[in-house]
């Protein structure tokens, strides 16, 4: 579904693509992917246009949430580790507030390589 999506999409920068559970899907949990950079690696984007494109991509992530929660369909809870804040270079207390504004409870999962000190988990 995501290669298939990248292929016949244009301007992906600052959506999400929301992938539903799948039927041999042990666990039916919905897989979101933020499109928040043009490339990756040597040529990722600036931490100012990758902070833009993430707060767009969670604004339209929020909106696929709500229209199917709308419809009865139960997303469930949202977990996700500590985006854009290692090799993105956007400081987490900018993506921290972004997450925030969207008014979803969310699990925030930090592995210790990442930033010893910070909680684990946030709800």
């Amino acid at each position: 579904m995501y290669r298939a999506h990248c292929q016949t999409s244009q301007d992906l920068l600052g959506t999400t693509l929301l992938i539903p559970p799948q039927p041999a899907d042990k666990d039916k949990n919905y897989i979101a992917c933020l499109f928040t950079s043009t490339h990756y690696g040597r040529r990722v984007d600036p931490p100012a246009k990758i902070a833009t494109s993430t707060e767009a991509a969670l604004v339209h992530l929020a909106s696929q949430v709500d229209e199917l929660e709308s419809h009865g369909v139960d997303v469930g809870p949202w977990h996700l580790p500590k985006i854009n804040s290692l090799r993105f270079r956007v400081p987490w207390e900018t993506t921290l507030a972004m997450l925030e504004r969207t008014g979803k409870e969310m699990t925030v999962w930090v592995y210790e390589e990442e930033d010893s000190g910070t909680v684990t988990k946030r709800k």
